[in-house]
């Protein structure tokens, strides 16, 4: 579904919290067109907006099978990298300290020195991961080799947002993209769900959605395993 109308912000970043982004969503009427769409079409959709991608490339880059995405006017962007020479236990949600590069300054402002880096994925097209856990973060575009017309764009990992806002379901992709490129069943999984699949509460295949599992709760955290229960049944 459509995100809210109003202004919102929400925040997101890599596992190990060395990298963090932050967007600034202005209202509806400030928002720019999304522009997927043919040039004489008149459609509705602005920026932000969440996608699944199905082309091999993204697949690739994200080991992802439907790879997802939020889609981001450039300058409602921002994000901020730790150094490699900083203290780990600085490596926190807070980033009030932190300079922050706005928009896509990132691509031309890249300090060798953070774990935020990139490559190129493809010519003109480039893909942002932090180097110290892995995660991937966004994909840009260099300017200049877009389709005409485009505004500056940066599309985030979409499970790299903090999961409260996640949990929101405004979220949720409400386009699938490239789906001419997709595997069969992948197109086939996303677009009519997992029917068929069996679906277990934690690791236990013999456990279903429903049973008890205090124990099993109890053996994984034994292991150090993080288990935060969100849906009970």
């Amino acid at each position: 579904m459509p995100f809210c109308k109003g202004t919102f912000t929400f925040e997101g970043g890599c596992k190990c919290k060395a990298v963090r982004y932050r967007v600034v969503v202005p209202p509806w009427q400030s928002r720019i067109a999304l522009p997927y769409k043919s040039e004489d079409a008149d459609i509705k959709d602005r920026l932000p907006v969440s996608i699944i991608c199905h082309c091999n490339n993204c697949r690739e880059a994200t080991g992802q099978i439907g790879a997802q995405y939020v889609a981001l006017h450039a300058l409602t962007f921002k994000i901020s990298s730790r150094k490699k020479i900083d203290d780990p236990s600085t490596m926190t949600s807070d980033r009030e300290d932190s300079e922050w590069l706005h928009g896509k300054e990132f691509e031309d402002n890249l300090d060798p020195s953070s774990w935020l880096t990139g490559f190129a994925s493809s010519p003109g097209r480039r893909r942002w991961f932090c180097a110290r856990c892995g995660t991937p973060i966004a994909y840009t575009i260099d300017e200049g080799k877009g389709p005409e017309g485009w505004p500056p764009m940066v599309d985030v990992i979409l499970g790299t947002v903090d999961r409260a806002w996640l949990e929101r379901k405004d979220f949720k992709p409400d386009h699938s993209l490239w789906t001419a490129l997709g595997v069969p069943w992948v197109r086939e999984q996303l677009r009519d769900g997992a029917v068929g699949m069996a679906e277990h509460p934690l690791i236990h295949v013999d456990k279903k959605m429903g049973d008890d599992i205090s124990s099993v709760v109890e053996w994984l955290s034994s292991m150090g395993a993080s288990v935060e229960i969100t849906i009970p049944k």
